[in-house]
This record gives structure tokens, C-alpha cells and sequence, in this order.
């Protein structure tokens, strides 16, 4: 008894849930009773469970609603009527409810994807996706079935869950379920639901924001401070990690060429030139003219240098063009980095000027100012000039 009340006070409400209610149904009325007093006490709860079962629009609720109707005739013929009118408009409201919610369910398992939660591509599939989670939820806390506040924040509550659950890579609806928990005055769930959320993504500044900026809201200033710290050496470590990654691309490209030069007419220079030119580590920067010069040698073969001196011009121009080469490689990867850090920087900036704005108003200017030398601390090209227009503003105002 105890297991089934368990299952459906957590799952009871969910639309496929009308398989557990049947059993449970089954469970009471499999029970023995040995006197008048416990065969009304099992009737009464029996009666408790039938209304509870049909007043959700779950997708069995029509079998549901026969046989609670069977269960009140067998009782008692003449008092059935009166039993199933009082619920009837409970049971016609659920039906209604299931043949909208249909509609909504019906988008969300065409397109939802038979993988685990998946960073979002942001593909027509997946905004289709979302979109029909979205209009589910607007239904949900619209309360089609007019339930009263708890039980209505309940529903609501669950239906955020399975969302989070299919989304759970989707930073705009952990922050709406958190925003939900506050319009019903439930902080302490908002911050908890955020806390979840931030670990879950890290490196989601919306998130990151939100989960702070409730955490100031609710006096919790160390929680705070702590966000901000954790984000700010999150953001630092990923462009950490775009530098090093190009970094080593640039190192390995000096490498072979140092090695193709240090045997210029050695016998595995043609290994070596393959390597600069189709390395897994620099498939990125394939060109194809550079790879025809890296690769082959327009002057000619062996065959057609004559003495010395032939040898060595020939040599000094496929050195020439290797370098020029490479250098065009490095051109390219440089220019790849920048791109990527240029995103990450004015992120990073961002995470310092909010962080910056949480320390004057919760510490002062003077912590402000301790805050600032720290920050002067990192590499030069993490943070843009905005980071030190907005300290500006802080202490001119």
C-alpha cells in the first residue's frame, strides 16, 4: 500500500500513469476484510482512489471511468447516480484536457530523439522540439483542469521535471523553472533548482547569472561570491584551452619544418611534407595549393639539376616554398584562434564587469578596488577595454 501511494504522489499525475492506478485499484480490491467496518473502510477508499484517477486526464481514463461507474452500481444502484454526478464534471474536464494535451505530446514525441540529452545544434528538428515543450508548459500553468493552488503547482512543478529531464541541456528552461518556483513563493526551490542547473552547465552564463542573482535576492552572499569565482575560473579555463590547442597546432608546424630542414635533400623528406600538409592535427588548414607546393616540385626532378650549383638553387627553392608554406599554415591557425578567443573574450569581460557590479553593491568601492588589481592579473588578451571603462564608471559615480 505504502509503495503504490509513494509511486503515484510522485508519478500519479503523469498521463501515461493510468496503468498504476488500475493496479493499485486492483491491489484494494484484492484486499480481505473480515468485518462489516473494514468492507466500508475499503469501499470508501476504493471510491477515494476511482474519483482521484478520473479527475486526471490520463490516457486510460475512459476505462477508468466504466469501471468506477460498474463499482458504484454494485455498491449501491440507487445512490449511484448521485455518486458519479458529483464527479462527473471532474471526469469531463479530464477528458477534455487529455484530447488538448494530445495535441501537445503528439509534436513533442515526433520530434524529440531516441539519444541521451544532447548539446542543443539548434536544428529545425530541435526549436520544434522545444517550441512544443514550451506550449505544453504555458498550457500547464494555465491550469486547464482549474485545480486549486497546490495541486495546480504540482502539475506544474512535474511537467517542469519532464521537461528538464528531455531538455537538459537547454539553459532557458531550468531558468523559467526556477522563475516558476518564485512566482509561487518557493525560493528556496528556485535557488536549489538553479544550484542543479548551474552544475549541469557550467558554462551557461544565463544560468550562471540567474543562479547569483537569486542567490543576492535571497541575503545568500556567500553562495554569491562563490558563483561568480566559479565562473569566472570556468570561463578562464576554456580559453585557456582554445590557446593551448592552437598553441600546439603552431608548435607542431615548427617542429617539422625544423626537421625537414635539418636534412634538406635527406631521403624522408617527402614523409616529412606529407606530415605538413595532411597531419590529423591540421586537417583544419588544408589548402590545396599549399599542399601541391609542399608536395611536389615544379622545378622538376633530380634528373634535370646539373652540377652543383643546380643542386643548390634547387634545393633553396623548395625550402622557399615550404616556409612560405607553412607560414600561410600559421597565418591560418592564428586567424582561427582569434576568432574563437574574440567570443570567449568579450564573455570573459562580461563575467568580470558582473562580478565587479556584485562587489560594489555588496562589499563597496574599496573592495571594488582589490577586486580590480586581481583581475589585472590575467593575460592581457582575455579582456577587453570595456572591463576597465565599466571600473571607470564605478568610481566616477
Amino acid at each position: 500500500m505504502e509503495c503504490f501511494k509513494l509511486v503515484l504522489d510522485n508519478v500519479g499525475a503523469d498521463r501515461e500513469a493510468g496503468r498504476i492506478w488500475i493496479d493499485y485499484i486492483s491491489f484494494i480490491n484484492s484486499a480481505q476484510t473480515h468485518a462489516p467496518y473494514e468492507e466500508q473502510q475499503r469501499t470508501d477508499l476504493l471510491r477515494e482512489t476511482y474519483q482521484t484517477a478520473v479527475s486526471i486526464p490520463l490516457l486510460r481514463v475512459e476505462e477508468i471511468w466504466k469501471s468506477y461507474d460498474a463499482f458504484e452500481t454494485r455498491v449501491d444502484r440507487m445512490g449511484a447516480k448521485q455518486q458519479l454526478s458529483k464527479i462527473s464534471p471532474s471526469y469531463m474536464t479530464a477528458r477534455t484536457a487529455l484530447r488538448e494535451m494530445s495535441r501537445f505530446w503528439d509534436t513533442i514525441r515526433a520530434t524529440q530523439s531516441n539519444t541521451l540529452p544532447q548539446p542543443p545544434t539548434w536544428t529545425a528538428r530541435e526549436v520544434e522540439h522545444l517550441d512544443a515543450w514550451k506550449r505544453y508548459l504555458k498550457w500547464e500553468v494555465s491550469n486547464p483542469l482549474r485545480l486549486g493552488g497546490p495541486d495546480a503547482h504540482k502539475r506544474v512543478i512535474y511537467a517542469y521535471n519532464q521537461a528538464c529531464m528531455e531538455l537538459w541541456l537547454y539553459p532557458e528552461v531550468w531558468i523559467e523553472f526556477a522563475e516558476y518556483y518564485t512566482t509561487i513563493g518557493q525560493q528556496s526551490d528556485a535557488l536549489t533548482k538553479l544550484q542543479t542547473a548551474s552544475s549541469v552547465l557550467p558554462e551557461s552564463l544565463a544560468v550562471q547569472f540567474a543562479y547569483a542573482e537569486t542567490a543576492e535576492k535571497m541575503k545568500q552572499l556567500d553562495v554569491c561570491k562563490q558563483v561568480y569565482e566559479d565562473v569566472v575560473a570556468t570561463q578562464r579555463a576554456r580559453m585557456e584551452r582554445i590557446t593551448e590547442k592552437y598553441t600546439r597546432k603552431l608548435a607542431k608546424l615548427d617542429k617539422l619544418l625544423e626537421k625537414r630542414l635539418e636534412k634538406p635533400n635527406g631521403s624522408d623528406h617527402k614523409q616529412t611534407d606529407d606530415q605538413l600538409s595532411s597531419d590529423s592535427d591540421l586537417d583544419d588548414f588544408d589548402d590545396a595549393d599549399d599542399n601541391a607546393s609542399i608536395g611536389s616540385d615544379s622545378d622538376g626532378g633530380d634528373a634535370l639539376a646539373f652540377g652543383e650549383d643546380a643542386k643548390l638553387k634547387r634545393t633553396a627553392q623548395r625550402t622557399a616554398r615550404l616556409r612560405k608554406a607553412v607560414e600561410q599554415r600559421k597565418s591560418a591557425i592564428n586567424a582561427r584562434m582569434e576568432d574563437e578567443l574574440t567570443e570567449r573574450r568579450e564573455a570573459f569581460t562580461l563575467v568580470w564587469i558582473m562580478y565587479l557590479r556584485y562587489i560594489q553593491r555588496s562589499e563597496g568601492i574599496d573592495a571594488v578596488r582589490q577586486l580590480l588589481k586581481r583581475s589585472r592579473s590575467e593575460p592581457p588578451n582575455y579582456i577587453t577595454h570595456h572591463f576597465y571603462v565599466a571600473a571607470a564608471l564605478m568610481e566616477y559615480h
